[in-house]
């Protein structure tokens, strides 16, 4: 998504004798604030993490197939995000899959992320995580995990040549207290999707009502008690107290 940069002109008055920019310096307190910006984690990690999939099958033209989402349960205790896009090649994992605000979808709205903080989300959940990408038949698997500094790290576990095609999954332990968080959060953020994603690992009903109403940018369905603004396919729920005059009118009755 393409972010609108402002260029502030500044008028001097005066010399300046001294000038220096503010940095970040790289510590575990940085960066978990950097990874922890989220209220409700386990929805954020499956709406982060199944965005990054569908702008995936859209720069791979297959934005007609699904993403895989495999839910925990007790005999496979994790999360595991799996699209069948390019996949990450080995330079980019080291160069912009592990950066925090280094994006390759800043130039482009036909994709949804651009901040480079979504990928990491997951580290506000658990200390260690695996990334397997696949890219023109070469599969390696990274572990991605909090090194003895407490600052994330990222290892290469293996790699083998492949005949499967390229995509990249992402798996998560999860705990077995949040299973049933991490299913509903996964119904949550896809709900809207157009190409609902597989599931394997447990079973989620999808809602198949159809609109009461739509107009040129809105739909209306009886069973929401809630109102959203989507953009991409994600959907953020809206704060109607917040909304004033007519809007509010057309959000109340809608929700």
């Amino acid at each position: 998504m393409i972010l609108q940069d402002t260029i502030n002109n500044i008028e001097q008055i005066g010399d300046i004798t001294e000038q220096a920019e503010f940095s970040i310096k790289a510590s575990k307190k940085a960066f978990s604030i950097l990874s922890c910006l989220y209220s409700d984690l386990p929805l954020a990690i499956v709406r982060e993490l199944g965005a990054n999939g569908l702008d995936a099958h859209v720069v791979s033209n297959k934005s007609n197939i699904p993403i895989e989402i495999h839910l925990p349960n007790a005999l496979e205790p994790w999360l595991k995000i799996t699209d069948f896009g390019t996949g990450i090649s080995h330079k980019d994992i080291y160069e912009i899959y592990t950066t925090y605000f280094a994006s390759t979808k800043t130039d482009t709205n036909d994709q949804i992320g651009c901040l480079g903080l979504g990928a990491k989300s997951q580290l506000a959940y658990t200390d260690n995580f695996t990334t397997t990408s696949i890219v023109d038949g070469v599969k390696r698997i990274y572990n991605i995990f909090f090194n003895e500094r407490g600052l994330p790290s990222i290892s290469l576990m293996s790699q083998e040549n492949t005949k499967e095609g390229n995509g990249l999954s992402v798996q998560i332990p999860v705990k077995n207290t949040d299973f049933d968080k991490f299913r509903e959060a996964t119904y949550t953020a896809c709900k809207f999707y157009e190409v609902k994603p597989t599931i394997t690992g447990g079973k989620i009903d999808w809602d198949q009502n159809k609109p009461q109403f739509t107009g040129g940018f809105w739909k209306s369905f009886h069973k929401n008690n809630q109102s959203y603004a989507l953009m991409g396919k994600i959907a953020y729920p809206i704060e109607t107290y917040k909304v004033d005059g007519d809007h509010y009118d057309i959000l109340r009755k809608a929700g």
